[in-house]
């Protein structure tokens, strides 16, 4: 029976000393696999994070012998992809958005949009289906380019020219659900893993619409910080998928066919 086992983090946020934890940890687990669900980097001009820390922290986990997936989130700027890219390239990082990569027979495969949401930031957002209601803004919509941000004059234009989440979702046939994590940056709604303060919902009907029908073994989750705390749900199960949204906090999962386990590490 093909084990598998790895770290799974999600919205550090560029908080350099839980990656530092974080690293500690894997290495003295002894996994070699760490898998990332988005919101990589600090609010705000992340340059230092992306070009000193991050390179470093990279290096030594490959000299570990310790891989790492992941793929930006909504906070992360997308003007800030070609240096994903440029440590790809190094062979320091694997992105798994809209791809699917092979790791010793088990396949992962991201999606990093999320849908609509109050905040100013556009770069990672869409309508969640045709007609989904946008909630209310806090600030003025824009998009992350080279030398800063540029506003979004229609914001309703802007959503109506992009799919929506459920159309990019209905593209998509996992080849081998059995065998296939689904790291998907927004949880599913409505099952536990999307409450916000005040108890309101927020997650993705075509994400929880997606997992209903294409079952993967296990689909990672992140975004709603606070949910599991609010909820006292960080792990579910939807029909044959558990489904995982532990916060910001890593878990240690350890999976085979026919079994998953997930363990909280206080980092």
């Amino acid at each position: 029976m093909n084990e598998l086992s790895y770290i799974y983090f999600t919205d550090f946020h560029g908080y350099e000393s839980k990656y530092e934890r974080l690293l500690s940890e894997t290495v003295g687990i002894g996994v070699k696999l760490l898998v990332s669900g988005g919101d990589i980097c600090p609010h705000g001009n992340p340059g230092h994070f992306l070009h000193k820390f991050l390179p470093n922290w990279l290096k030594r986990a490959q000299k570990a012998g310790i891989k790492v997936y992941g793929m930006f989130g909504n906070d992360d700027l997308a003007a800030n992809l070609p240096i994903l890219d440029d440590l790809q390239v190094k062979g320091l990082f694997i992105r798994i958005d809209g791809e699917t990569v092979e790791y010793e027979g088990w396949n992962f495969w991201g999606y990093n949009f999320v849908p609509e949401l109050p905040f100013g930031l556009k770069d990672w957002v869409k309508y969640d289906y045709a007609g989904a209601p946008r909630p209310p803004q806090s600030s003025h919509p824009v998009l992350s380019v080279d030398n800063g941000f540029i506003l979004i004059p229609d914001i309703e234009l802007f959503l109506h020219d992009r799919n929506t989440i459920e159309e990019d979702l209905e593209s998509v046939k996992l080849d081998d659900p059995g065998h296939t994590i689904a790291v998907m940056h927004s949880p599913p709604y409505g099952v536990g893993l999307d409450v916000c303060s005040g108890g309101r919902t927020v997650g993705s009907r075509s994400i929880l619409k997606f997992i209903r029908r294409e079952q993967p073994i296990l689909s990672l989750h992140g975004h709603i910080h606070e949910s599991p705390q609010i909820s006292g749900k960080w792990k579910v199960n939807i029909g044959r998928t558990v489904a995982v949204q532990p916060g910001p906090a890593p878990v240690l999962i350890t999976m085979t066919e026919n079994k998953i386990q997930a363990q909280y590490l206080r980092v």
